[in-house]
């Protein structure tokens, strides 16, 4: 159940647990996961192994951002549709105790029977209740290796990017020696995200130039030397694979002049954006920020929350794309985190107060993709135009 409260001429919201009981999955608001005054930072990935018996790894990374300790537990269960309700009894089998500035990293595992669709993770963190639901129908989602690489001496199994210069291992799910892995190393520059109310536009992003294709044992080091998009299959003719993006130093914060300049384009005319690319200095960064934002107590605070949501984007929504090129990462940027996610099938629904009365929803289906299980792509429509406009007017301060 959630509370909105008044104080101030500002929302506040307390968050008093995301489900109960008597809910059914369908119904279950999973926009906490974007909420940044909850005290704590929640990134998770799913694997399916197995034949007959499939298998679903699921591994969990929660960040304490707080200085206080936190009370952790959690719990799994499959469901064929989400028309079920929420179980009667939940079984925390796994509890934790998260000291206030730490990082928890855990492995949960889940059998799945021929029939369900949906698992769903049960998360209990100070005696506040916190779902999440995967879609584990293989007709539904790309398949992937049943290996994933982590950051040598790193316990993080969530991470879809990694930084220039990082050694990275592969890992077997199912601890099988000696297998090796295809992997592409490739360049694919990307267009940003086109606004929600284009209905038609050429969704063609390219062909990817490939750079060089290795191959690597699995369980064995690799240095990442170059940024970029990579491919890893365990033969060439496989069609299951995966994906994970090689940045520079900094991501997901903007720091250099390019990187603070492509997010722009979201709030940017043509003119704007063109004349920005193509001088590519602070200088063209600091002109535009005066003309757009106006003075520069207003340019300050504003640079400041459009970058933290770009900084956001990336670190929640990069796949196979940096996250701020991402649908999701677009509408992340221009209006911030949703007030409701509710999932309906292969889709998934953000839902923002549009004044008192009124919403606006924005619906993402979830898509077959070659490198990443997570990509998800917004549905347009031409009755967006008003409502965009004015979120990009707000930017602007007209």
């Amino acid at each position: 159940m959630r509370f909105l409260i008044s104080s101030g001429g500002y929302i506040l919201l307390l968050l008093s647990g995301f489900f109960c009981n008597a809910q059914s999955l369908d119904s279950l608001d999973l926009s906490y996961k974007y909420y940044q005054g909850k005290g704590f930072e929640y990134e998770s990935r799913i694997y399916l192994t197995g034949g007959d018996q499939k298998k679903a790894s699921i591994f969990i990374q929660i960040t304490n951002l707080s200085s206080a300790e936190k009370d952790l537990a959690f719990a799994t269960s499959t469901h064929k549709s989400l028309n079920e309700r929420v179980p009667e009894e939940i079984n925390y089998s796994k509890s934790y105790v998260l000291e206030g500035g730490k990082t928890l990293h855990i492995k949960l595992e889940q059998l799945i029977d021929s029939e369900s669709q949906w698992l769903l993770l049960s998360m209990k963190i100070n005696n506040l209740m916190y779902p999440d639901l995967f879609l584990i129908d293989e007709r539904s989602i790309f398949t992937s290796p049943e290996i994933f690489p982590t950051l040598n001496a790193s316990e993080d199994n969530t991470s879809t990017y990694f930084k220039s210069g990082d050694i990275i291992k592969f890992n077997n799910l199912e601890n099988i020696e000696g297998d090796s892995l295809v992997v592409y190393h490739m360049n694919y520059n990307f267009n940003p995200a086109y606004p929600p109310m284009f209905e038609t536009f050429n969704q063609s992003e390219g062909d990817p130039q490939n750079i060089r294709t290795f191959k690597v044992a699995v369980n064995s080091d690799i240095e990442l030397d170059s940024t970029g998009l990579y491919q890893y299959k365990l033969s060439e003719g496989s069609l299951n694979a995966q994906g994970f993006r090689v940045e520079n130093e900094y991501f997901p914060k903007p720091r250099t002049v390019e990187a603070l300049i492509g997010p722009l384009r979201y709030i940017s005319s043509n003119k704007e954006y063109s004349r920005l690319d193509s001088i590519a200095s602070k200088q063209a960064l600091d002109e535009f920020f005066l003309k757009v934002f106006g003075s520069p107590q207003k340019a300050k605070a504003k640079i400041k929350l459009y970058y933290n949501r770009v900084s956001k984007a990336n670190y929640h929504f990069t796949n196979y794309k940096e996250g701020w090129k991402t649908d999701q990462g677009l509408i992340f940027i221009i209006l911030g985190a949703p007030a409701n996610i509710k999932k309906e099938g292969n889709y998934e629904i953000w839902t923002y107060k549009n004044g008192f009365n009124s919403s606006l929803s924005f619906t993402f289906v979830q898509v077959k993709n070659p490198y990443t299980g997570y990509h998800f792509i917004l549905i347009r429509k031409k009755e967006y135009e008003n409502d965009w406009f004015n979120a990009i007017d707000a930017w602007r301060g007209r």
